[in-house]
């Protein structure tokens, strides 16, 4: 199950990138930085 774990970040930003490459706009961005910074946040929470 660590390796799952592990690997579903991954998927997640690969989601979001085939999304930006689809939609291409400005609000996709903002929605995957702070998507991405909400997963960094959670990191740094869970390594404390």
């Amino acid at each position: 199950m660590k390796i799952i774990k592990g690997l579903l970040p991954f998927a997640f930003l690969g989601g979001m990138i085939l999304l930006m490459d689809t939609l291409k706009h400005e609000e996709t961005l903002d929605v995957v930085e702070r998507a991405v910074m909400e997963e960094e946040l959670e990191k740094i929470e869970q390594q404390k």
